[in-house]
């Protein structure tokens, strides 16, 4: 299934989060990933708005996508990622 996820910066969020699954990534390191170099001032707050568009966006997404922390982890497990399954 392929999801409309709005634009780069909430994939590279999304891509961040799976990058660590099961891991508090803080927002400090998803602004980082959304944005390299030179982020916008108003970053962290997008960052949150971002999520919580994904969070509509993603099946379960409450339940995939929790605040925890400094951050957010995403609770998926190795069976859901492309990534595992290569690796395993």
């Amino acid at each position: 299934m392929r999801l409309r996820l709005g634009g780069p910066v909430p994939v590279r969020i999304l891509t961040a989060l799976l990058l660590d699954p099961g891991r508090v990534v803080p927002i400090s390191r998803l602004v980082e990933a959304a944005w390299d170099e030179d982020p916008p001032a108003t970053a962290a707050h997008q960052v949150r708005k971002a999520i919580a568009d994904l969070r509509q966006r993603i099946l379960h997404g409450p339940d995939v996508i929790i605040t925890d922390g400094p951050g957010y982890r995403i609770d998926v497990g190795p069976d859901q990622l492309d990534v595992s399954r290569f690796t395993l």
